[in-house]
């Protein structure tokens, strides 16, 4: 069982998770991640595809990309409130997906595809 430095907060993983979590961490990493072990990496690719789909979703309708992000928003504020589980982590993971998304999104447009 490990113990979030930031949260103070009990962790249960498994011995497989935490080798995932650290191999992950060696190559995507930040200075504030204070948790044992450094969860910035897998947090961040989970919440990419996020961000990518809301930038995709312009595709449907200009605003759902703003409704999508907005909700997006909105939960990791309240989940920090109520969990303290360091929610700049996920967003960061969002914002990398949406300009990910971005780049598609300009690529396919010069290209003619869409």
């Amino acid at each position: 069982m490990k113990v979030s430095k930031a949260s103070q907060k009990k962790i249960e993983i498994s011995p497989m998770q935490e080798k995932i979590m650290r191999f992950v961490a060696k190559f995507l990493h930040h200075n504030r991640d204070e948790t044992d072990p450094p969860d910035f990496g897998v947090r961040v690719l989970i919440h990419i595809p996020m961000g990518y789909i809301a930038v995709m979703s312009v595709e449907g309708h200009w605003v759902l990309p703003l409704v999508i992000t907005w909700v997006f928003l909105k939960y990791e504020r309240n989940e920090d409130v109520h969990t303290e589980d360091q929610a700049w982590k996920d967003i960061m993971g969002f914002l990398v997906g949406a300009v990910m998304g971005v780049i598609t999104r300009v690529w396919l447009k010069l290209s003619g595809i869409v």
